[in-house]
């Protein structure tokens, strides 16, 4: 595609125009492989304990569930890295395309979380060899969880990690002797300072939020994500000042209690 592009000063409403036509949301899949002489469908990665929703996300996608590879776990039910590793040295091997690899924070069954700190390690390990992917942080159940490691960023003072004012894996607030409290133990909190890196992070206030249904977050490293499944219907969408999620989402309009409550939740 950047061949097509005269040499100086790039116009970027061309540029943009051109990744439109382009793109796989505009060609769909078969096109897109064919056009690029990719000869096996894409795949991505995520442990053997995974919910089901990410079965699911093959065929929403076209892939198929068995787009799906799963990784074996190790005996405290985490992602085995190096079974992670010997998966992708596989696809690299036979240019199998590889679109995400996906990290849990807390898996419905164990609470186990994923050595998410050396996915990210391995990541860029591959990204040399020529095999990039996206890393999907799976904090549905608990991404909740890094709240226990930094302060209220509107407290109007800096954040400062919380357990440099009350000891490592500490809650903002003391303990009364009334509610059981358990700290989170240095490998855990490890992983929790490096979620951030992730490319996405989903997160389930109703879970470990104590929120109602049906309210859910899908936050974005990078914002430009959103836009492969965006359109920008006039019915819906009257310009960057009136925002709206539903263009955004595979659902389509989605109803603003939810997220208000969670906010008020938030709040008090």
């Amino acid at each position: 595609m950047m061949k097509r592009v005269s040499p100086g000063v790039l116009d970027e409403n061309r540029f943009t125009d051109l990744v439109e036509r382009e793109g796989i949301m505009s060609l769909g899949l078969f096109n897109f492989l064919t056009k690029h002489g990719l000869e096996h469908s894409p795949v991505y990665t995520a442990p053997a304990n995974n919910h089901y929703s990410w079965p699911k996300a093959g065929t929403i996608l076209g892939l198929g569930c068995g787009a799906q590879k799963l990784i074996q776990l190790d005996v405290h039910f985490r992602q085995d890295v190096g079974h992670l590793r010997e998966t992708l040295e596989y696809f690299l091997k036979n240019e199998i395309p590889v679109i995400a690899v996906v990290a849990v924070m807390g898996s419905t069954e164990e609470s186990a979380v994923d050595p998410i700190a050396d996915m990210c390690a391995v990541r860029e390990e591959f990204k040399a060899k020529g095999l990039n992917f996206t890393l999907l942080a799976d904090g549905a159940w608990g991404g909740y969880f890094k709240t226990m490691l930094i302060d209220n960023p509107t407290s109007g003072t800096a954040a400062v990690p919380a357990q440099n004012k009350l000891g490592k894996g500490s809650s903002k607030r003391k303990f009364d002797g009334f509610v059981p409290y358990c700290e989170l133990s240095p490998y855990v909190q490890r992983q929790y300072e490096h979620i951030q890196f992730a490319d996405t992070i989903t997160i389930d206030p109703h879970k470990s939020g104590f929120c109602p249904y049906p309210g859910g977050g899908l936050c974005y490293r990078n914002e430009k994500m959103r836009y492969p499944i965006a359109l920008f219907h006039p019915e819906v969408f009257h310009g960057k000042g009136d925002p709206s999620m539903g263009v955004y989402g595979i659902e389509g309009s989605k109803p603003g209690a939810s997220p208000a409550g969670i906010l008020m939740s938030h709040n008090v």
